[in-house]
C-alpha cells in the first residue's frame, strides 16, 4: 500500500481508505445515486464497479452485486469479533468495505457494501468509448489499463451477429476489447497508435490473422480512425485490414 495514493485525500477519506474506517449509514453521496457511469477508486482512480451493478439494499451504504473483473481483492476480517470478508482496491489496497453472500437481494446473491468516500463516480457522458474486435485481444487489456484517463477496459466475447461485419480466420478466438476513456488525458490518437504498434509487432500478422474490427463512438471518431489507419498502413510492412464501423450499444 503506497502512501502516494492517499496523500491527496481528505482526512475523512484517508480514515476509510487507508485506516479501514466506516462512514455513517445513509450519510454517503452515493447511497441513493443511480446515474449511468462507472465508479472508480477515490485514491488511485482504478475502475471498480459499473453503475448497472448498483442496487438499493436499504443498508445505508452503496451496494453492488458485481465488480469489474480483477478490480477487487478480498481478505478475512475478524475485527468486530465475527468473520467478515473485507474488499479492497486491487491496485492501491484502499479499503472499500465488505462483501456479503447469500442475502438474495439480487439474482447474483452478492452484495458489495461500499463506503461512498472510497469511490468516485465518472459519468459515461464525459467519456468516449471505443471497441476493438479481433483475435486473441486478451494480451492488450493490461496495456490500456496503464494509460491515464482510461477508466474501464474489459474483454468480452463477441456476439455471433458481429460476424456479419467481418470475416475472421478463427472465430473461436475472437473477442472485443472495450473501454471508456477521457480524451483530455489520453487522446484517441494515442490509444490507436499504442494498439497498432503492439498489434503489428506480435505474431498476429505472421499468421495471416491481420483482420481488425473497430467500432466507433460517432462519425467524428470514425473519420479520425480512418485517417490514422490510412497513415499507419502506408508504413507497415504488412497492412492491417480493418473494418471501421459505427456501433450500437449492444456489444
Amino acid at each position: 500500500m503506497s502512501s502516494d495514493y492517499f496523500s491527496h485525500l481528505t482526512e475523512e477519506e484517508k480514515n476509510i481508505l487507508k485506516h479501514k474506517g466506516t462512514e455513517s449509514p445513509f450519510s454517503g453521496e452515493y447511497n441513493d445515486f443511480y446515474k449511468s457511469g462507472i465508479f472508480v477508486c477515490r485514491a488511485c482512480n482504478s475502475p471498480l464497479y459499473q453503475s448497472k451493478s448498483k442496487f438499493d439494499s436499504g443498508c445505508g451504504w452503496p451496494s453492488f452485486d458485481d465488480e469489474i473483473p480483477g478490480a477487487i481483492e478480498r481478505f478475512r476480517d475478524t475485527s468486530l469479533g465475527r468473520v467478515r470478508t473485507e474488499i479492497c482496491c486491487v491496485n492501491c489496497g484502499g479499503h472499500l468495505g465488505h462483501v456479503f453472500v447469500g442475502e438474495k437481494f439480487t439474482d447474483k446473491n452478492v452484495r458489495h457494501c461500499v463506503n461512498s468516500l472510497s469511490i468516485r463516480f465518472v459519468d459515461h457522458q464525459k467519456l468516449q468509448q471505443i471497441i476493438f474486435g479481433g483475435e486473441n485481444l486478451w494480451f492488450f487489456q493490461k496495456k490500456f489499463k496503464e494509460l491515464d484517463g482510461v477508466y474501464l477496459c474489459k474483454v468480452n466475447k463477441v456476439k455471433k451477429t458481429i460476424f456479419d461485419h467481418i470475416e475472421f480466420i478463427n472465430k473461436t478466438n475472437v473477442n472485443f476489447l472495450k473501454f471508456y476513456f477521457n480524451s483530455k488525458k489520453t487522446t484517441l490518437e494515442t490509444i490507436l497508435n499504442i494498439f497498432l504498434k503492439i498489434y503489428a509487432s506480435t505474431n498476429f500478422l505472421k499468421k495471416n490473422t491481420n483482420r481488425l474490427l473497430i467500432l466507433c463512438n460517432d462519425k467524428k471518431q470514425k473519420l479520425t480512425i480512418e485517417n490514422l489507419m490510412l497513415q499507419k498502413n502506408k508504413i507497415l510492412k504488412n497492412p492491417i485490414f480493418s473494418n471501421i464501423l459505427l456501433y450500437e450499444d449492444n456489444v
